[in-house]
């Protein structure tokens, strides 16, 4: 069975690809070097780690690994995680993240916020390009305020 389904969680669509997208910028690059996403069903996701103490450290941290893969997703997608022993399958393919990854999008609540700072900024071009500034700031503060960086 499994490997029927191997290739087919190997390659996620739809919100479970934003997981593999967000995954380096969530977890720190120890983690990620034991870890992979496997899929996303119904809000559990299912995360393949290299041995059986890696499941019991994730276990001990699934809160917090939760919390800071929900506020890295453009949206929040993952209400619980379990782990599963196996071997990585993209680990052997993957190089480590590109720094220079563009940041996702600001959620509303960030665009909210930004567009009450600048509204009294009576120049336009210097309003846009405080908006564009600022909410690039607080996207990557988001993305970096991880215990696990």
């Amino acid at each position: 069975m499994g490997k029927v389904v191997a290739p087919w969680m190997e390659h996620p669509t739809g919100q479970a690809s934003l997981i593999w997208k967000y995954w380096h910028r969530a977890i720190s690059p120890h983690i990620a070097q034991h870890t992979e996403p496997v899929r996303l069903n119904k809000g559990v996701l299912t995360v393949r780690v290299d041995s059986a103490s890696w499941a019991q450290e994730l276990s001990f941290l699934k809160t917090e690994l939760l919390e800071h893969l929900n506020r890295v997703l453009p949206e929040p997608l993952v209400a619980d995680m379990k782990f599963v022993q196996g071997p990585l399958k993209r680990h052997q393919q993957q190089r480590p993240p590109n720094p220079k990854t563009p940041l996702p999008p600001p959620r509303p609540d960030e665009q909210e916020k930004v567009r009450a700072i600048v509204a009294h900024v009576a120049d336009a071009t210097l309003r846009e390009t405080l908006y564009r500034t600022l909410t690039k700031h607080l996207v990557w503060m988001r993305l970096h305020r991880s215990p696990f960086k």
